[in-house]
C-alpha cells in the first residue's frame, strides 16, 4: 500500500513520495522476512528520519501563520524532551533498565533473566536467584539453571548448586565448563566419586580445559591416598571447617554404616553452620537428625 501510494503521488507530491520510499528502503536494510530478533527499536531510527522531516515540512508548507507552526514545533519538542528525560532516568542504571523492561513485558523471560544476571554481577545473589526462578516459570531454559548454580555456588550452597548444574546438563546444556562446575560442587558437597566422573567428562569434551584436568589429577591422587570414603570425607571436612554440606554427607555415610551417634554429631555440626536457614540442606539435616534420634530411642527429641 505504501509503495503504491509513493508511486501514485510521485509526480504531484515528490517530497512525500521520497519520504515513503526512504522509509521503506532503509527499513528493508534494517529488517526483512528473516527474523534477527534481539533488539527491535533501533531499526526504525534511520528509516523514520524522513517521516519526521515530512511532518515538519507539512506544518511549514500548509500552515501559513508562522506563530502556529512555531507553537506546534515547540510543543512537539517539549513533549519529546520530557519523554527523553524520563527515558534517560530508566537508562541511568542496569537494574532500573531491566526492571522497566520486566514490568512492560511480564510474559517475556528475557528481561527477568537479564535483571537476574545484573543482580548476580553486583553480588546480590538472593535477588538474582529470585528473578531467575521467576523467568523459569515462563521458560525452562538450561542456561537459567546454570546461572542459578553459579549464584548458589557463590553463596556456598554447594548441594543446591550441584542440583542446578545437573538440571542444566539434563536440559542439554553440555559444554565442558558445565561438567567441571558440577564436579567442583560435588567435591564441596562430598559426592567425590560422582565428581571424578564429571571432571573426566569435562576433559573429554574439551581437552584444553586445563583447570578440569588439574582438578581431576588432584582428586584422583587424594582418593587413592585416603582410601576409604569415610577417611576421605573426614580429611576434606578438616580442610573446609565452615562447610556444612561435607558434614551432612559424612553424617549420611556414618548413618548408613550404623554409627548413629557419630552421625548425629555430624548432623548437629552441619546445622550449627547454617542456623535457621531456609536452605533445602538445612531441612534435610533436620530430617536426618530426627530419624537418627528416633533410631536410638530419643523419640521426644526426634519429634521436636
Amino acid at each position: 500500500m505504501l509503495i503504491f501510494t509513493a508511486v501514485a503521488s510521485a509526480k504531484k507530491h515528490r517530497i512525500f513520495s521520497f519520504c515513503l520510499i526512504w522509509f521503506l528502503g532503509n527499513l528493508m536494510i534494517e529488517s526483512s522476512v528473516i527474523g534477527i530478533e534481539i533488539i527491535y527499536e533501533h531499526r526504525l531510527y534511520l528509516p523514520s528520519m524522513m517521516v519526521c522531516f515530512f511532518a515538519v515540512y507539512f506544518f511549514c508548507y500548509h500552515i501559513r501563520r508562522k506563530w502556529m507552526t512555531l507553537t506546534a514545533l515547540l510543543a512537539t519538542a517539549s513533549i519529546l524532551g520530557v519523554w527523553t528525560y524520563q527515558r534517560n532516568r530508566v537508562w541511568a542504571s542496569d537494574i532500573g533498565f531491566w526492571e522497566d523492561c520486566a514490568q512492560k513485558s511480564p510474559n517475556n523471560p528475557r528481561p527477568l533473566q537479564n535483571l537476574a544476571y545484573t543482580f548476580q554481577q553486583k553480588g546480590d545473589q538472593n535477588q538474582a536467584i529470585a528473578y531467575y526462578q521467576k523467568s523459569l516459570a515462563l521458560e525452562d531454559h538450561p542456561i537459567t539453571h546454570y546461572n542459578i548454580g553459579i549464584s548458589l555456588s557463590k553463596m556456598g550452597y554447594h548441594m543446591e548448586a550441584a542440583a542446578a548444574f545437573k538440571k542444566a546438563i539434563e536440559l542439554n546444556y553440555r559444554p565442558s565448563v558445565a561438567y567441571s562446575k558440577l564436579a567442583y560442587e560435588q567435591v564441596m558437597s562430598g559426592e567425590l566419586n560422582a565428581s571424578l566422573g564429571n571432571y573426566r567428562q569435562a576433559v573429554t569434551i574439551n581437552s584444553g580445559n586445563d583447570k578440569a584436568r588439574d582438578a581431576l589429577q588432584k582428586l584422583s591422587a587424594f582418593l587413592q591416598k585416603c582410601g576409604a570414603m569415610e577417611t576421605c570425607l573426614k580429611n576434606i571436612c578438616n580442610e573446609y571447617p565452615q562447610n556444612p554440606d561435607l558434614r551432612f554427607k559424612l553424617g549420611d555415610l556414618l548413618a548408613e554404616k550404623g554409627d548413629i551417634r557419630e552421625a548425629i554429631s555430624r548432623y548437629r555440626e552441619a546445622l550449627m553452620l547454617m542456623p535457621d536457614s531456609t536452605r533445602p540442606l538445612y531441612l534435610l539435616a533436620r530430617q536426618h537428625l530426627a530419624e537418627c534420634r528416633a533410631k536410638i530411642g530419643e523419640k521426644g527429641d526426634a519429634i521436636e
